[in-house]
């Protein structure tokens, strides 16, 4: 019986693989865009990634580690003390 370990490496794996898939099947529609080689798509792009693009992205991404710690606490429930 394989241990709980390896099946999560085997989860986490396939969802990288499912996602690297999902990546390689989707980059060719962005090449088809026809807003993005417009002076509309240049003024987004420069809209999105200026100087205030990484403080940008750290707020967006902060909630998630947090809604991971909740879902944890509900899957598996309030930790134990150990004697």
């Amino acid at each position: 019986m394989p241990s709980r370990e390896f099946k999560m490496r085997r989860a986490l794996w396939t969802v990288l693989r499912l996602g690297r898939g999902v990546a390689l099947l989707l980059t060719p529609v962005a090449y088809g865009c026809p807003l993005c080689h417009t002076q509309t798509g240049e003024q987004v792009r420069a809209g999105i990634f200026n100087g205030s693009f990484g403080w940008n992205l750290l707020v967006t991404l902060l909630p998630f580690p947090v809604f991971a710690g909740v879902v944890g606490f509900i899957h598996f429930g309030k930790p134990r003390r150990g004697k």
